[in-house]
């Protein structure tokens, strides 16, 4: 019954919003907890339309489902754009997804479990929208720089291996629960990046700063599923059977922090950038 009244109540407010703020661009994205990688999306949907956006929780509104893992949010209002999938056990029915619009979806991977639903999705640009960052935003010059940077998920944010560099002059740890364009500064104050998050590597990549895929705990949902499918964006070699580097004791990570350059690199986007961004949904 409660679930039920919550539903109903932010429907109601979705609709109510729908024409308080008519100009505004309805997005749908992961909330409950702050991240970088979803509190990107008013961000950079502001940036590229040029207006507010406002959150339809209720889903029963037209709206758009951009950055995460949250296809599988989706109702017959959703227009995809750069969205993925959490895991392939993860989805709406096949009615649900029939019914909603795809302009862009985030990887190859995602690309071909909906196409497995007989989801028609033709020549549809591929990429994670946090790949248009560089367009509109410019890191600004730090006073102190470090030679490593550890961005851990944060679901991994107190784990113990990590203690060791929380005041390390050549080492910084990079909080996800902080603005877009503090965590870019940050991202860019580093000559490499170490993370557990899907998008300080995204970051990393789009900015040219080297990096590697590293798992501090199994914590993270979704297992490898949402990193393989933004590396089948990028000219890493073969993405399926890439895997993270477990850190799961202090000598791994100091090691890794002693000698970065060998496990670390930049990973380049394959796709048009602007064929990802011409496919924003701006009727919405």
């Amino acid at each position: 019954m409660r679930n039920k009244l919550n539903n109903l109540n932010n429907y109601i407010k979705d609709t109510l919003n729908s024409f308080i703020h008519h100009n505004n661009i309805p997005i749908f994205y992961f909330s409950e907890t702050k991240n970088v990688g979803d509190i990107l999306n008013p961000y950079l949907i502001q940036k590229i339309s040029g207006k507010k956006t406002t959150l339809a929780k209720s889903r029963r509104v037209k709206h758009v489902l951009p950055i995460g893992s949250i296809i599988h949010f989706g109702t017959k209002k959703s227009t995809v754009w750069g969205s993925g999938i959490i895991h392939p056990s993860q989805l709406p029915p096949a009615n649900t997804l029939k019914k909603m619009r795809y302009k862009a979806v985030r990887g190859l991977l995602t690309k071909q479990e909906l196409e497995s639903y007989c989801v028609n999705l033709d020549d549809i640009p591929l990429g994670d929208p946090a790949v248009l960052l560089p367009i509109y935003y410019s890191p600004q010059k730090t006073a102190r720089r470090f030679r490593v940077g550890i961005v851990p998920h944060f679901v991994d944010a107190d784990n113990p291996i990590l203690l060791k560099y929380l005041n390390n002059e050549d080492v910084l740890i990079i909080d996800v629960k902080q603005n877009p364009e503090d965590f870019i500064d940050q991202i860019n104050s580093c000559d490499y990046i170490l993370s557990s998050s899907l998008h300080g590597l995204i970051i990393s990549d789009t900015y040219k700063i080297s990096n590697a895929w590293v798992r501090f705990s199994d914590k993270v949902i979704g297992g490898n599923f949402k990193f393989h499918d933004y590396y089948s964006t990028t000219d890493k070699g073969n993405f399926y059977a890439t895997r993270p580097i477990n850190i799961y004791n202090q000598e791994i990570l100091d090691n890794i922090i002693d000698y970065p350059s060998n496990v670390c690199d930049v990973n380049n986007y394959m796709y048009d950038k602007q064929a990802l961004l011409a496919s924003f949904p701006h009727y919405l």
